[in-house]
């Protein structure tokens, strides 16, 4: 800033400060509770953190905004955030929209949906800061709470929908009254709590009901009511013995930035977590000041912290435990911000001992865990972006996808295929397979085939990779070229990656590349390679195997052909044929009782072998 002069003229007083680039705008604003020590130690302050010399760099000048008290200068800094968007203020909302759960109560026949508003209206879970965990709980809430789904014109045209046909719905439009259907609802609000054992008494006791009236087309939802939410129970492993719902706050200091970490416990279990990492820009001062402010746990920037983190991400809880000494604004500020949605307003406690401060403890690993998975993520970010250099490639491989070859002989001839999101496996776009026209060891026809049967759809759906890669060399790497430009497809980035001397054979030159093996892309490369002949080796051998199995099927006195086929055909599978009892088997055409004791004694003679999932 080259007009200094404002600094001396700076009051002793609270209040905000608003700091601007040459062009007049808004790049920060703060708020202290003495503006003149606040402000001056931005320009007076020596060995600033890089991200504090570059707010520094580009301011031109600043107003300020006097305030009463610190609590008006954090409402005031706080609705001039949200209005400006300043580019070096911290973002707790961590660039996302996290979703809720809702359960409209305004509706007569209330439904449970996912929402990203907040307003004040219906009864509201979350926010989630994973998006799964939310579909999970509406997953779960669509099968075993059969509440209404429909809205508008559909609810109101009488009709039975699929969701009633597949006992998925209650069907309020079919005549249940608003009070029974309050029932459903309110049962699926203790789930969504975490209530558990208040539910599972009140769901047995109303099945016990539907017994006795014979109504047993409801007690089988009842039924599986009971066993899923029993289910999740089982599955908790975290349980505070006072079953209340609380927070727990706890941070980490890297030597550059703070990282709030929030446990949420739900009726004393522990439902979710959120995370966010804070600048030091936000000490405004030099890492000296920082260290000390963390060192000594100073309540200023902590509780500043807290207090943004909760003006966004508010739910009903008794308690908030936290690891630092909270002044008194933090208790005032939370109950202000509480209030205002209609909550409790929970009490503020720094436990020193037993089990809270075990959880505390934890919040503190959790943070400190969120920081290197946070740097983890970096670090394969900053690998993708030195594989776009290396290998040229038009844009980011967040989406790479690795082909393998296994075969014996003639016999199981599989390609399997991994793919990797920003750098980490996804299991779920996972592929195996079954070479149909390819025979013996010929590993580039069975590339070949792979590749134009995976891409032929890929091309049709729109999705394809940011990069293939083949496990071997040129002659794998040609026989992918020719798949892709049987479909067209002509300048998909594309490699073979051979182990032997780890070189990687791009289409457009004639030599391989080499890179330094301890390079992060080559890293990264020889990684996905390498998992991709893991899981192709693994469904090899289950291949292998699954083939001996069913070949000597025919090697059983009595079971041709035919008979296989109509097992195959009855019980769909392997493992289906295997646990079929005597009997089933007895009833199919042409099957003795003889053939059914041969059959289970072939499958006891499996099972004791060691194989377990003949199907895998």
């Amino acid at each position: 800033m080259k007009d200094k002069s404002k600094l001396s003229l700076l009051p002793d007083s609270a209040g905000v400060y608003l700091m601007k680039d040459s062009a007049g705008k808004i790049i920060y604003i703060g708020k202290a509770k003495n503006l003149k020590n606040r402000v001056r130690s931005y320009f007076t302050g020596k060995d600033l953190y890089l991200k504090t010399e570059a707010l520094v760099s580009r301011i031109e000048d600043l107003d300020i905004i006097v305030t009463n008290n610190e609590k008006e200068a954090f409402i005031l800094e706080n609705n001039l955030i949200k209005q400006h968007q300043p580019f070096y203020n911290i973002n707790l909302k961590d660039n996302k929209t996290y979703p809720y759960i809702k359960v409209t109560l305004e509706e007569e026949y209330p439904r449970i949906i996912k929402t990203r508003e907040y307003k004040k209206d219906g009864l509201y879970f979350g926010p989630y800061p994973d998006a799964g965990a939310a579909a999970l709980c509406l997953e779960i809430i669509d099968w075993y709470f059969p509440l209404k789904k429909c809205q508008g014109r559909r609810f109101g045209s009488g009709k039975r929908c699929l969701n009633f046909h597949l006992k998925k719905c209650l069907g309020p439009c079919q005549g249940i009254s608003p009070r029974e259907y309050r029932r459903y609802v309110d049962d699926a609000v203790l789930f969504l709590k975490g209530e558990h054992q208040k539910l599972i008494p009140q769901l047995e006791e109303r099945l016990q009901e539907k017994k006795k009236a014979r109504d047993y087309e409801s007690a089988m939802v009842l039924r599986d009511q009971i066993a899923a939410v029993k289910k999740l129970d089982e599955n908790q492993r975290v349980e505070i013995f006072n079953k209340k719902s609380f927070d727990a706050a706890g941070y980490f200091y890297n030597g550059s930035s703070v990282i709030l970490a929030v446990l949420l416990f739900r009726s004393g279990r522990l439902a979710g977590k959120n995370s966010f990492e804070i600048p030091v820009t936000r000490f405004a001062g030099s890492p000296q000041a920082a260290a000390e402010a963390e060192e000594n746990a100073d309540p200023d920037f902590l509780t500043d912290i807290l207090l943004r983190y909760y003006d966004t991400h508010v739910y009903p809880v008794e308690e908030i435990i936290v690891s630092f000494a909270a002044g008194n604004i933090l208790d005032e500020m939370l109950s202000d911000i509480f209030t205002a949605r209609g909550f409790q307003v929970p009490v503020i406690s720094r436990p020193a001992k037993g089990a809270r401060r075990d959880i505390l403890e934890l919040a503190d690993h959790n943070a400190r865990l969120s920081f290197y998975e946070a740097r983890h993520t970096a670090e394969k970010q900053n690998a993708l972006k030195e594989m776009k250099n290396l290998l040229k490639l038009p844009s980011l491989p967040a989406v790479i996808e690795c082909f393998d070859i296994a075969n014996t002989a003639d016999k199981a001839v599989i390609a399997g295929m991994t793919s990797f999101k920003d750098g980490k496996k996804n299991p779920a776009e996972y592929r195996i397979f079954n070479i149909k026209n390819a025979s013996g060891q010929n590993d580039f026809a069975a590339v070949e085939e792979a590749v134009l049967r995976r891409y032929r759809r890929k091309l049709a759906e729109g999705k394809m990779p940011d990069l293939i890669i083949i496990d071997g060399g040129r002659g794998q790497l040609n026989s992918a070229m020719k798949s892709l430009a049987e479909l067209g497809i002509n300048k998909q980035p594309l490699i073979a990656l051979a182990k032997e001397n780890e070189e990687i054979f791009i289409p457009r030159l004639t030599e391989p590349l080499r890179f330094p093996l301890e390079n992060s892309a080559m890293q990264m490369l020889m990684q996905i390679r390498d998992e991709t002949h893991r899981f192709t080796n693994s469904r090899h051998i289950r291949a292998r195997d699954q083939i001996s199995v069913h070949s000597v099927l025919y090697s059983i006195p009595g079971i041709g052909k035919q008979k296989v086929r109509m097992l195959y055909k009855k019980f769909k599978s392997l493992n289906g044929i295997r646990d079929a009892r005597s009997e089933e088997i007895r009833s199919l055409p042409f099957f003795s009782s003889s053939d059914a004791e041969r059959l289970k004694e072939f499958f006891k003679g499996v099972k004791d072998s060691g194989r377990g999932d003949l199907n895998s």
